[in-house]
């Protein structure tokens, strides 16, 4: 609505060398979580070569930049404040930062415990 880009920042340390690599990360994301790139907004993949936390603080730098962090999968032995990153993002950042939970069904799950419990939906359903 107000005509400002989304920057979708990918920071890990060897962005350098895998910069492409970094950049088609960032646009699987969107493709995963919301079915493609949103058409409506620009979106601006961005790689950044530092540790993710710095990277990120330093990145949203203005006052009145928004940052964004996904909270990761969440698993009961993390600190209740979520992973480093987001942490490190909640107590350095000068904007608002918003953390975003995963997906209720990817909640605390290993991949072997996904597959199960979409079976079991599945045999519920019968779709088989």
């Amino acid at each position: 609505m107000r005509g400002t880009e989304l920057h979708a920042v990918r920071a890990w340390t060897l962005a350098r060398e895998l910069g492409d690599e970094a950049v088609r990360t960032v646009i699987a994301a969107f493709t995963d979580s919301v079915g493609q790139v949103p058409g409506e907004i620009i979106v601006r993949p961005v790689v950044v070569a530092d540790e993710p936390g710095p990277a990120l603080v330093s990145y949203a730098h203005q006052e009145d930049d928004l940052l964004i962090v996904g909270a990761g999968r969440g698993r009961r032995w993390n600190h209740p404040l979520g992973s480093a990153v987001v942490r490190h993002c909640l107590t350095h950042a000068v904007c608002p930062t918003l953390v975003v939970p995963p997906p209720t069904l990817t909640r605390g799950k290993s991949a072997r415990g996904l597959l199960r419990e979409l079976r079991h939906d599945l045999d519920r359903r019968r779709v088989w």
